[in-house]
């Protein structure tokens, strides 16, 4: 549940597991071997045309770096059209990953495997994802006759990221059937479902060491086609030093459009 029941009635019905020792894969040199179609992901320069201060304005990030994510994507996937959902901005605290036990000014990393994080209201399940694309086009527009794919775009605010680098989970690696568990999530008037990731030794992971603000990950969570979408989760960096600057970071929800 995303708010405090009342009583004693519990919050969650399940039960999180840590694994230590899990091997991660640097990326960097090969970046332009990775795709959505054998991997569930990739990676995306963007130019950078705002400062690291106008993260911190809502204004800016709708007028100009939305647009250019939704027109990067665009031309990088040979989409028909891209519609923005929301985005999300993630600052860490200098506690992190400690808990103050009070609310945050900003989103705090993810450190749970997943598919679409706790902080977002879109769903991440096929039926989820295809109620979003009739909700967003009840003007009887065609995109609801389309292929679609639900993506997300990640990037640092602030690099290089040292502290809590983002970590890919290979989906080729990945038997959907087994290893992936939807849950809901319970809001105030609203239920969503998201997708948690139940350990396999097949499971591949990848970061990409020292990634800076001009390198985005690309990363499938749904598509109408069938493709699994991609586990993924902040991870403690071993090598990073606790003098390293904390971790900023921006993620973009988008539906991509195919004229196919």
């Amino acid at each position: 549940m995303r708010f405090i029941p009342p009583g004693d009635f519990p919050r969650k019905n399940l039960q999180i597991t840590k694994h230590d020792g899990v091997h991660v894969d640097d990326v960097r040199g090969h970046e332009d071997a990775l795709s959505f179609e054998k991997n569930g992901f990739f990676l995306m320069k963007l130019d950078e045309l705002m400062q690291i201060e106008d993260f911190d304005r809502m204004d800016l990030i709708t007028s100009v770096y939305l647009p250019q994510v939704a027109e990067c994507l665009k031309k990088r996937l040979g989409a028909s059209r891209v519609q923005v959902h929301d985005y999300l901005v993630r600052k860490s605290h200098s506690t992190f990953p400690i808990s103050t036990g009070k609310p945050y000014k900003w989103e705090q990393p993810a450190t749970l495997l997943h598919i679409v994080p706790e902080s977002t209201l879109l769903d991440s399940t096929p039926e989820g994802t295809r109620q979003i694309v009739q909700d967003l086009n009840k003007d009887g527009s065609s995109l609801v006759k389309m292929r679609y794919q639900y993506v997300t775009v990640w990037k640092p605010i602030r690099g290089p990221v040292t502290r809590w680098p983002l970590m890919m989970g290979d989906t080729s690696t990945v038997d959907a059937d087994h290893d992936l568990e939807a849950r809901d999530m319970v809001y105030y008037g609203n239920v969503v479902d998201t997708h948690l990731v139940y350990k396999s030794e097949a499971h591949r992971f990848m970061y990409l060491s020292d990634q800076q603000s001009s390198e985005a990950w690309v990363m499938l969570q749904s598509d109408s086609s069938g493709l699994t979408g991609t586990p993924h989760t902040a991870f403690p960096n071993p090598t990073a030093s606790d003098a390293d600057p904390g971790r900023e970071s921006i993620e973009v929800r988008t539906l991509v459009y195919y004229n196919e």
